[in-house]
């Protein structure tokens, strides 16, 4: 089991503790929230109705933690599959290739978001 201990991250935080805070905060967010950004349907999603119980997470190169994940997945009976890029670029012509409706997560960097809502690829 994935266990925090709150006086340690306090005392010197890793990027570990860093990723596995956000990426809680991150599924929170979500799975409490049908609000806020979200991949726009520029054209159908190419997942399937049996695709309900499954978290489609598009983030950078060893940002996930596999065994948070799990226990997401304990936890809530939603399997998390995660597709990863190594830069802005890649996530974008994939993203654009798609339709921008294949993932219900995405990391971009701060300078792409606003690229991608010129682009219509996210809905507010």
């Amino acid at each position: 089991m994935l266990s925090l201990d709150r006086q340690q991250f306090l005392k010197r935080p890793t990027r570990r503790n860093f990723l596995q805070v956000a990426t809680v905060a991150a599924l929170s967010g979500l799975t409490l929230s049908g609000c806020g950004w979200t991949l726009a349907e520029v054209r159908p999603t190419t997942t399937s109705p049996g695709d309900r119980n499954k978290l489609f997470i598009y983030t950078w190169t060893n940002y996930t933690d596999d065994e948070l994940l799990d226990r997401f997945t304990e936890i809530t009976g939603i399997k998390a599959v995660v597709d990863v890029f190594d830069s802005n670029e890649a996530m974008l012509a994939r993203l654009q290739a798609s339709g921008g409706g294949a993932y219900s997560i995405i990391y971009p960097s701060d300078y792409m978001v606003r690229k991608m809502v010129e682009l219509d690829l996210l809905l507010k």
